[in-house]
């Protein structure tokens, strides 16, 4: 054996047999009497209702100026669109007025008008040297 373990206290000697349970004596009790119910504090409700009715007075609000938002772009649309049927129409007018003038009849008119004469056959020039080929007048 170690000396450290020879010089330790020797362990008590274990008792043998039930433990008894220790006796208690009855404490006296107080009396019982009536305690009045804590008051209820209601609870502050009062900012939560006001944090709802700002968030829907909220929402009303922002849900009317989309509404008029839309309105007014619906009418601007619409006024777009007939100005665009307008514009289309017009258009369709200066077409159909260009496709009357631009007739082969209608300007030999008004070339004759404006003193102008048919051509005569044409005549072609070659290059330097070259004779001249066609049979052209010439009304100067």
């Amino acid at each position: 054996m170690s000396a450290f373990q020879a010089s330790a206290v020797p362990a008590a000697e274990p008792r043998r047999g039930p433990v008894p349970a220790p006796v208690r004596t009855p404490r006296p009790r107080p009396p019982l009497k009536l305690v009045p119910a804590p008051r209820r504090r209601p609870a502050r409700r009062t900012p939560f209702v006001l944090l709802v009715i700002a968030v829907l007075g909220a929402g009303l609000v922002a849900l009317l100026l989309i509404n008029t938002g839309v309105a007014q772009d619906s009418f601007q649309l619409t006024d777009l669109r007939q100005q665009s049927d307008l514009l289309q129409d017009r258009e369709e007018a200066l077409e159909q007025e260009v496709a009357r003038l631009s007739t082969p009849g209608r300007l030999a008119t008004e070339a004759e008008r404006l003193g102008m004469r048919p051509g005569a056959a044409p005549t072609f020039i070659q290059v330097p040297g070259a004779p001249i080929a066609g049979a052209g007048r010439s009304d100067r």
